[in-house]
């Protein structure tokens, strides 16, 4: 996915997002699209383009938020090169294995917004249970948003992404 549309969808994931929430939908079972973005990003090729937009779509997100300037950029970073070290591993096309990547890179992000934001307090309960519930809510979203994002649908499988093999008869 190349940078320019992992920041379009991005953005539109955040538009989508405020929507959402300006129809009352309850920020606890809001799910994180942005970060499927960044998901959908880290499994279809690992680059340093890569970090930037997902760096990008963070930093478009904390603008939205007018809370604080970084902590989304950090977490949708840190979420983007963990996802990369074991793209090559997983196969996301899979319904489940996007619902479980997605449900543990919204309880990353999440927390590590957490640690950066003062707003924040992780000692309290209820702020425990708003991360896993919009991580259970990210993670129902995640098959459908990982198959829209994907290019027509074509699945990709470890070897696909890692070009033609020197084994191959020429």
């Amino acid at each position: 996915m190349s940078a320019l549309r992992v920041v379009i969808f991005g953005f539109l994931a955040i538009v989508l997002q405020s929507c959402l929430a300006h129809l009352g939908l309850p920020f606890a079972v809001m799910p994180q699209l942005a970060l499927l973005v960044v998901v959908a990003a880290a499994f279809s090729g690992s680059s340093a383009s890569g970090v930037f937009s997902a760096f990008l779509v963070g930093l478009l997100l904390d603008f939205s938020s007018a809370l604080l300037v970084g902590p989304w950029a950090g977490a949708l970073v840190t979420v983007y090169a963990g996802l990369a070290l074991v793209s090559q591993r997983l196969f996301l096309e899979s319904g489940i294995v996007s619902a479980v990547v997605a449900f543990a890179s919204a309880v990353v992000a999440s927390t590590f917004f957490a640690l950066l934001s003062p707003q924040s307090d992780l000692s309290v309960w209820q702020h425990g249970v708003q991360i896993l519930t919009q991580a259970a809510a990210t993670a129902a979203c995640a098959p459908w948003a990982v198959a829209l994002m994907s290019r027509g649908g074509q699945r990709r499988t470890v070897s696909a992404l890692r070009g033609p093999s020197s084994l191959s008869a020429a």
